[in-house]
């Protein structure tokens, strides 16, 4: 393994939220070697993006480090001026946002924001800098660079925007990658694509990685240790083959066996029971002790601390300290990735809840100053589907396909929908607006972009009583803060969770 460029040590981050401490990141040490690719994975509300965060110093003001060191190669970032840490940020350390539509300036072109991190971090003259932008778009397999680094980012595809992200964060060639949920948002070619652009990069670059997901696929591609974190600590870290051959920790075998796969089917998806706990508490034993199947006496009363099952895995674990107390070979969970051909599909139901036939949704192309109309983009041309009561539909494809334009046509979100629309036995399609806001209730949209779809300015409570309102649900204010904590409670969120 070649030399060491990032040591964290014992790192804790706790944030005010004025009648509590969240402790956020609570005593994590890692170690990241030039050219290697560490994953760290867990839940939403682990830490993991504050962790990120850590490493480029880029808390929110709420945010303290009340402990631990970060080592860039042998200088620790936490003790530098603000003035210095600037220089270490695009330069030394990069990092690719979770979300590039909300880390992009949408006033500003591609090639301008990429070019201000050159600008800042090296010596290229100002006429030579396009070249470099252009060069650096070519290097991340950007389509028609020389068009795209005039456009900006409401203009580009999701892929798109990860790969101006990935130009901007590699463009001055850092030691450290820091990638937070790179491929969350793109489908499965796009994110193929931009995996395999990070291992080209990688190689090319010898850049270390520390990459930020909850998706064990992507780990199982690109990882070479993984780092399990749970309620603020690491519980686990293994070699990606001792992981995957064989996890350890209680939380890392129900992250497998909550895995979706084709011998499932027919079958409830295994869940973790619970939630993750507030990090607002102080923890006296296994943060994990009231969600495990294995909890004995030392669980409830005593932190676990690391087992060495090799010298390239540990987990932090009371079931490895005292292996008597809990038959650990029994427990043991054998991952199988190759899919059973041999699975029973429910009889379709032929109860039709909401069909489309024939769904064509064209967008006009206007050119000039009176805006004529010279063609059309035919996002969507002749779809039929059928969405049968208590079944799935799933509809796949590449981005640009199309996919989220028949949902929205469906739906009748947008208006350019040509073809028949009908939903519970009634036609909708050609209904009017003051008719169709009331069957609204009876469908609903989940957008692909959750930071782009909820008012910054609301709390959560008012985001989803708001529609509760225009749809009359709920008799009174009262009935529906009920309602809401039950929803919460539903999709795994604690019910202090509207107050934010």
């Amino acid at each position: 393994m070649s030399s060491t460029v990032l040591v964290v040590n014992d790192l804790k981050v706790w944030l005010n939220a004025g009648d509590a401490v969240i402790r956020a990141v609570d005593g994590v040490s890692m170690a990241l070697h030039r050219g290697e690719t560490f994953a760290l994975v867990g839940e939403s509300g682990c830490g993991k993006s504050m962790f990120a965060l850590s490493l480029m110093r880029l808390l929110p003001d709420s945010a303290v480090v009340v402990g631990g060191s970060v080592n860039l190669n042998d200088e620790n970032l936490l003790e530098l001026p603000e003035s210095r840490m600037r220089s270490v940020r695009g330069k030394r350390m990069g990092i690719i946002f979770q979300e590039p539509m909300t880390s992009l300036n949408p006033v500003l072109t591609i090639g301008n924001q990429i070019a201000e991190a050159l600008a800042q971090h090296t010596n290229i003259p100002r006429d030579g800098l396009r070249n470099r932008v252009l060069e650096l778009l070519d290097a991340v397999r950007m389509p028609d660079p020389k068009k795209r680094i005039d456009e900006y980012p409401f203009q580009l595809s999701g892929g798109m925007k990860q790969r101006a992200m990935i130009a901007m964060a590699i463009s001055c060639e850092p030691d450290v990658l820091i990638a937070d949920e790179p491929t969350t948002a793109l489908d499965v070619t796009t994110q193929s694509q931009i995996l395999s652009l990070l291992k080209e990069l990688q190689t090319r670059l010898h850049m270390a990685i520390v990459l930020i997901t909850h998706d064990l696929g992507v780990v199982s591609q690109v990882a070479d240790t993984v780092g399990v974190m749970y309620a603020g600590e690491i519980v686990e870290m293994a070699t990606r083959r001792e992981f995957f051959t064989q996890p350890r920790h209680p939380y890392a075998r129900k992250l497998f066996e909550s895995l979706p796969n084709r011998k499932k089917r027919g079958q409830l998806l295994s869940v973790i029971k619970g939630n993750v706990p507030a990090l607002s508490g102080i923890f006296l034993g296994c943060r994990f002790e009231k969600r495990c199947d294995h909890t004995f006496d030392p669980c409830t009363a005593l932190r676990p601390s690391w087992s060495n099952i090799s010298p390239e895995h540990k987990v932090r674990c009371h079931l490895y300290v005292d292996p008597k107390a809990v038959d650990v070979e029994k427990n043991k969970l054998n991952v199988v990735y190759a899919p059973s051909e041999n699975h029973n599909v429910a009889p379709q139901n032929s109860n039709v809840i909401l069909s489309g036939e024939n769904i064509k949704i064209y967008f006009p192309i206007q050119r000039g100053l009176l805006k004529r109309v010279v063609g059309y983009i035919k996002a969507v041309d002749g779809v039929s589907i059928n969405i049968h009561r208590g079944k799935t539909l799933a509809l796949v494809g590449e981005s640009g396909c199309g996919k989220t334009t028949v949902g929205k046509g469906v739906l009748k979100i947008i208006p350019q929908v040509q073809g028949k629309i009908v939903f519970d036995r009634l036609d909708i399609s050609t209904l009017p607006e003051r008719s169709l806001r009331p069957k609204r209730a009876g469908f609903q949209f989940i957008f692909q972009d959750p930071y782009a779809s909820l008012n910054p300015k609301m709390r959560v409570f008012d985001i989803i009583e708001e529609g509760m309102v225009a749809l009359h649900i709920g008799a009174n204010k009262s009935q529906r803060e009920k309602m809401i904590d039950e929803l919460l409670d539903r999709v795994g969120l604690a019910p202090e969770t509207k107050q934010r």
